[in-house]
C-alpha cells in the first residue's frame, strides 16, 4: 500500500514540474474571429525619414507574427548592395545587418511588397517603404501614377513598377541591369514613389513572375505613357495611365493525348486555343511503326474548354501512333508548333451519346410574347457535345413560322460544337422562326426541345451616338456587348466622320453597351500596347465608363464629347 501511495505522489509532483514547460510552448490561438488584417509595422529604428543616420542595421517591429520566407521574397532596399543582408528574427522582431557600411548622404529606402504575410498568410495591400538618409536631407522626388486594363481602364493591382534614372535627355538602348526603385501598384492599380533622387526616370510595369527585372514572353507589361518622369517633390499624379499589354510570342504545344477510345482523342494544350479551319489534312496520325496514316473523320472544340480539341478518328489498334496537329492557333495567332507526340490508345468502343447543350444566342433580349430577339445578321444555332452532320439536322431539326410553314436552311460550325443556322431565302425576317429539335437525335425520343427567335425590326432597333475629338484623325471606337460570355468579346467596330461624330445603329433594344476608343496610330485596326525597347507608347485610350443601353426607335447620344488625350 505504502509503494502505490508513493508513485502517486510521485506522479502529481512529476506532473506539476511539467505544467510551467507546457505553458511555456507558444501554440497559436484557436477559435475567435478571423485574422483578415495584414501585418503593419509599430516601431523601426532607424525611425522612418530620419537624417544624418549612422548605423549598420534596422531594427523592424510588427503588429503581429510575420512569415519569415515571405519577408525575405518581399524585401527591397534601396540602392541595392552587391551582397544580400543578414536578417536575424526575435518573435514579431527582424533586424536587417547590412552587409557593407552605407554611403555618405544618400537616401536609402526598404520596400516590403505585397508577397509579406503574416502567419495566417494574410498579404499585404500595398507595398510599405522605410527610408532613411545618411546626410542632412532626405530625397523628396517622387512619382505617381496608374496601372489599368486597356480595355475598361479598371485598375490593375500587384504589378511590379520599376523605375530606372536617367542621366540626360538621351533614351536608353536598353534596359539596365538593376533598377533604381522599385515598388508596386495597390488595389485601385495606383502606384506611388517616394524618397527619390529628383530628376527623369523611365518607368515600367511588369508581372515580373521570376523577378528577373526584364519583360519575357507571356508576361504582361506596362510601358509609361512619355519616356521622361520626372520625379519632384511637387509632382502631382501622371494623368495618362500605364496600360497593360502582353507580348505573346511562344506558340502554343500539346502536353498530352488523352485517349477516350479507339474512336476519339482528347488533346490538351497549354493555353486556350482557336480553329484556324476544321479541315484535317494537314493533320497527321499514323502508325509509329509503320508510318501508315489513319484518317481522322472530324475534330471539334468547347468554346468553355479552350484549352482542349477533340479527334473523331477510324478505329486505332493497341499500338504506339504519332501525333502532329495543324491548324491550330493561340488567341495572339501564333500557330502550334507542328512537334511529334506519341500515345497508344485505349481499345474501348467509342460510347459518347449526342447531348443537347441549348440554343444561341440565348443572353439577347426577348419580346413581350418570350422570342429571342436577333439582329437581322444573326442567325439561331444550337450547341451540342460532338460534331454533327447536314442531314442529321435534315432529319431531326424543323424551322417554320408562325403558320408552321417549314424552310430549309444551312448548318455551319467554326469549332465543331456550336451550330449556326442560314435559312433559305424565301423566310421572311418579319415573322418569327421556331426551332424544333426531336429529342431522338439525343436519344430522347418522348420529348422535343424549342426555341422561339424574332428578327429585329425598326420597331426593336435603336442607335448610340456621339462626338469624339481626335487629333490625329485616326480614332476608332467600339462598343462591347456587356452580356458577352467571354473575357474580351467581339466589339462592335466604327469610325468618326471628319467632324468627330460616330453612330451605331441597329442595335437590340435594351441591350448594353460599354465603350472604348483609341487612336490607331499603327493603322493596324487593332489597339496596340506600345513596346519597353526600344520605346513605343501604347496607343491612347479613353473609355465612357458608365453603362450605355439601348432604347428602341431612338438615337441614344452621349452627354459629352470624348476626347482622346
Amino acid at each position: 500500500m505504502m509503494m502505490v501511495r508513493e508513485q502517486t505522489w510521485l506522479t502529481a509532483l512529476l506532473l506539476l514540474l511539467l505544467m510551467p514547460l507546457a505553458c511555456a510552448i507558444p501554440v497559436l490561438p484557436t477559435g475567435g474571429p478571423v485574422d483578415e488584417q495584414p501585418v503593419t509595422i509599430v516601431e523601426a529604428d532607424p525611425a522612418p525619414e530620419s537624417v544624418n543616420v549612422e548605423t549598420d542595421r534596422v531594427v523592424i517591429l510588427f503588429s503581429e507574427y510575420v512569415d519569415q520566407a515571405s519577408f525575405l521574397q518581399s524585401l527591397t532596399i534601396t540602392p541595392e548592395f552587391d551582397q544580400p543582408p543578414q536578417i536575424r528574427w526575435k518573435k514579431k522582431e527582424v533586424e536587417v545587418t547590412f552587409p557593407e557600411s552605407l554611403r555618405e548622404n544618400t537616401t536609402y529606402i526598404l520596400t516590403l511588397d505585397t508577397g509579406l504575410r503574416d502567419n495566417n498568410r494574410v498579404a499585404l495591400k500595398e507595398p510599405i517603404t522605410i527610408a532613411f538618409a545618411t546626410g542632412p536631407t532626405i530625397n523628396r522626388g517622387r512619382i505617381q501614377g496608374k496601372v489599368a486594363q486597356s480595355l475598361d481602364g479598371s485598375g490593375v493591382a500587384n504589378l511590379d513598377i520599376y523605375a530606372y534614372a536617367l542621366a540626360d535627355s538621351t533614351r536608353l538602348d536598353s534596359l539596365p541591369e538593376k533598377p533604381a526603385y522599385r515598388t508596386q501598384s495597390g488595389p485601385d492599380g495606383t502606384f506611388k514613389f517616394d524618397f527619390m533622387s529628383e530628376q527623369s526616370y523611365f518607368v515600367v510595369g511588369l508581372q515580373d513572375n521570376n523577378r528577373n527585372r526584364k519583360p519575357d514572353p507571356n508576361e504582361r507589361y506596362a510601358v509609361p505613357p512619355s519616356y521622361f518622369i520626372l520625379a519632384d517633390s511637387s509632382a502631382s499624379p501622371v494623368e495618362s495611365p500605364w496600360l497593360v499589354t502582353s507580348l505573346d510570342t511562344v506558340p502554343p504545344v500539346i502536353q498530352r493525348v488523352r485517349s477516350i477510345s479507339k474512336n476519339r482523342l482528347g488533346i490538351r494544350l497549354n493555353e486556350s486555343i482557336q480553329l484556324m479551319s476544321r479541315s484535317t489534312e494537314e493533320w497527321i496520325l499514323q502508325d509509329s511503326a509503320t508510318a501508315q496514316r489513319v484518317p481522322i473523320q472530324d475534330l471539334y472544340l468547347y468554346p468553355e474548354d479552350p484549352k482542349q480539341v477533340y479527334l473523331i478518328t477510324d478505329s486505332l489498334s493497341d499500338q504506339t501512333y504519332r501525333l502532329i496537329a495543324a491548324n491550330l492557333s493561340d488567341s495572339s495567332s501564333n500557330p502550334i508548333v507542328r512537334d511529334s507526340i506519341y500515345f497508344t490508345p485505349s481499345q474501348n468502343s467509342d460510347t459518347l451519346q449526342t447531348r443537347f447543350l441549348g440554343f444561341f444566342p440565348d443572353r439577347n433580349t426577348r419580346t413581350p410574347e418570350g422570342a429571342m430577339m436577333l439582329n437581322p445578321e444573326q442567325q439561331p444555332g444550337i450547341r451540342f457535345n460532338q460534331p454533327l452532320s447536314q442531314s442529321q439536322f435534315d432529319e431531326f431539326l424543323t424551322a417554320q413560322d408562325t403558320t408552321q410553314a417549314g424552310y430549309t436552311f444551312t448548318a455551319s460550325s467554326a469549332d465543331g460544337s456550336s451550330f449556326s443556322f442560314q435559312l433559305d431565302n424565301t423566310f421572311p425576317l418579319s415573322s418569327p422562326l421556331e426551332l424544333i429539335l426531336q429529342g431522338a437525335l439525343v436519344n430522347a425520343p418522348d420529348t422535343s426541345f424549342t426555341e422561339s427567335f424574332a428578327y429585329a425590326t425598326e420597331e426593336n432597333l435603336g442607335e448610340l451616338s456621339g462626338v469624339i475629338r481626335d487629333s490625329t484623325q485616326r480614332a476608332i471606337i467600339e462598343l462591347y456587348p456587356e452580356a458577352a460570355r467571354t473575357e474580351q468579346p467581339e466589339p462592335l467596330v466604327g469610325r468618326p466622320d471628319s467632324a468627330g461624330f460616330f453612330i451605331f445603329s441597329g442595335l437590340l433594344d435594351k441591350s448594353r453597351y460599354r465603350l472604348r476608343a483609341f487612336q490607331d496610330i499603327d493603322t493596324s485596326n487593332t489597339w496596340s500596347g506600345g513596346q519597353i525597347m526600344p520605346y513605343i507608347p501604347a496607343e491612347p485610350v479613353i473609355w465612357y465608363t458608365d453603362s450605355l443601353q439601348v432604347r428602341a426607335r431612338w438615337e441614344q447620344s452621349l452627354p459629352d464629347t470624348l476626347e482622346i488625350p
